[in-house]
């Protein structure tokens, strides 16, 4: 049953990829001057890397940041290298590319991409941190 308080965070992590996702594209077009076509692959790889990383956001709160359920399943690790591949045959296998309208990105519009897709996961890892300060504090107020 999704609760309460998972349709708020539902809500949160989507707002969060999604700024991320359009913070890319304003500052490719706007810092890094590309065009039109150029941004719109830079936030697009920066929503797919960014839902990738957020795999690592689903981790139990009370687990650790590098050891936890997630970072140990081999499956995980095995989708991420999968997806990854493909997003980038989707880039540079013009049958591929073509369809989706993606740009071979400068090195700059790649490090603003990968950058800005992690954001997302350092929020949600921020806002795993507090969750378990807050259980800390509440559980030892209450002992």
């Amino acid at each position: 049953m999704v609760t309460r308080p998972i349709w708020t965070a539902i809500v949160l992590h989507s707002l969060v990829i999604s700024g991320a996702t359009l913070g890319a594209f304003i500052l490719a077009q706007n810092y890094l001057v590309l065009t039109s076509q150029e941004a719109v692959t830079v936030s697009f790889f920066t929503l797919a890397f960014a839902q990738m990383w957020h795999v690592f956001n689903m981790r139990d709160p009370r687990s650790g940041v590098f050891l936890n359920e997630i970072t140990r399943n081999k499956y995980v690790w095995t989708a991420l290298a999968l997806s990854s591949g493909l997003l980038f045959l989707a880039l540079f296998l013009p049958m591929a590319a073509a369809p989706l309208d993606l740009q071979i990105l400068p090195p700059d519009a790649w490090m603003l991409g990968a950058g800005m897709s992690l954001v997302p996961l350092g929020i949600g890892q921020i806002t795993k941190a507090l969750s378990r300060l807050r259980h800390r504090q509440n559980h030892a107020h209450s002992s």
